[in-house]
């Protein structure tokens, strides 16, 4: 009994990452409709009612003494084959249900409700130009909306921002400032840089650039995430992005870094191409390759660099409108929830074993989110924009 759990654990984690054949499909559906119709037959000693004793399970399997048991009964419906977001927590697996019209369907399937609900964040930014002056990006006209440094700054009907050089920046070639976009807690941005280099910055980020390269190097200054896709360049000029700990250079590839301040290390996930990763300070190097994942951080006061297999999608997911959930501590989801809902996360404890699998859309209220959380067995009450995690 214990061996057919972990196939169907197994099962829902290639569903969750796309994985999943056909026909598993049909194993784990049927499997799951079977099981999830099923009574307990709960010895009064154990527990007084399914409720009781699923709250037994949870508690047990938090203190690992869950291993002995399975639960039969699963908390969320299987309304169809076009599951879209599974959470896998210890023994148990949850669901949320999506069909054509994602966004409804999570709305039907809320089971948390709040006085004030938050609402998701969206496309704001701050641009800042070489001589001070802000932008505020939201509300900034459709179109060519900034002249600065022979350079034409266009917002595009998506939201989008692009550079592109006049000509009167072709006869004073040598005119060149450093523009910043920072985006706050509960925004996100896109802007194509003046090489045709695409930048998605996630939120509580800025990046600072120069309106002009130079002709042997383009560099950047990130803090906070961005992904990137970088243009390739006739003169062959790297592009390097600079944190607070890292240098990555690049020729032509796409890459996210996670470089936010409150993680434990800064990560660069690449996606194609090839880049290399150095550290700053004591210097040490690293060339990473496709679906490779490199980790800066400090460790006993000495720089640290690892380079691992990883998921890529699970790191740029945020870039696509999801947050993807690996096996995530709930200290990890809830930095994740604090940047994009723009609130303060406090904790009773800070020993809390349990980890995350899921995707869930970003343009979902607060209150679905937590109501997935709750779903999964997390116990929070929320206070205005203050979120305590009991």
């Amino acid at each position: 009994m214990m061996k057919d759990w972990y196939r169907y654990r197994e099962l829902a984690k290639k569903w969750l990452k796309g994985t999943i054949s056909q026909a598993e499909k049909e194993e784990f559906s049927t499997w799951y409709n079977t099981e999830q119709d099923k009574d307990l037959d709960i010895p009064p000693y154990i527990a007084g009612s399914e409720e009781e004793h699923r709250e037994k399970l949870l508690n047990n399997i938090r203190n690992e003494i869950g291993r002995r048991q399975k639960p039969k009964k699963f908390v969320a419906r299987w309304v169809s084959l076009a599951a879209s977001v599974i959470l896998i927590t210890g023994f148990s697996i949850f669901f949320l249900i999506r069909t054509d019209n994602r966004k409804n369907d999570l709305q039907q399937e809320k089971m948390l409700s709040l006085a004030n609900d938050v609402p998701p964040g969206k496309d704001q930014a701050i641009l800042i130009l070489g001589d001070g002056k802000k932008i505020a990006l939201e509300t900034a006209n459709i179109g060519e909306f900034a002249q600065n440094d022979g350079l034409i700054i266009s917002k595009g009907s998506d939201g989008q921002i692009t550079y592109t050089v006049s000509d009167q920046a072709l006869e004073k070639s040598n005119l060149t400032s450093k523009h910043t976009i920072m985006t706050p807690k509960g925004g996100q941005y896109k802007v194509v840089l003046v090489d045709g280099t695409t930048v998605w910055l996630n939120s509580s980020s800025s990046l600072t650039y120069p309106t002009r390269y130079d002709p042997k190097v383009r560099r950047v200054h990130l803090k906070g995430e961005a992904y990137f896709d970088v243009a390739k360049q006739d003169n062959k000029a790297p592009f390097i992005v600079s944190t607070d700990r890292q240098d990555v250079k690049v020729l032509g590839t796409q890459f996210n870094i996670n470089a936010y301040d409150n993680e434990v290390a800064e990560t660069t996930t690449l996606v194609e191409g090839r880049v290399q990763v150095t550290t700053k300070g004591q210097e040490k190097e690293q060339i990473l390759l496709p679906g490779h994942q490199s980790k800066v951080g400090i460790r006993n006061n000495e720089v640290f660099l690892q380079m691992a297999k990883t998921d890529v999608e699970e790191f740029t997911a945020w870039k696509d409108g999801y947050f993807y959930f690996n096996d995530l501590d709930i200290y990890g989801v809830m930095r994740q929830l604090a940047r994009w809902y723009d609130i303060e996360v406090q904790y009773e404890r800070m020993d809390i074993p349990d980890k995350f699998a899921g995707k869930i859309p970003k343009d979902s209220n607060l209150s679905i989110v937590l109501g997935v959380l709750k779903t999964a067995g997390v116990s929070f009450n929320i206070e205005g924009s203050v979120l305590k995690i009991n």
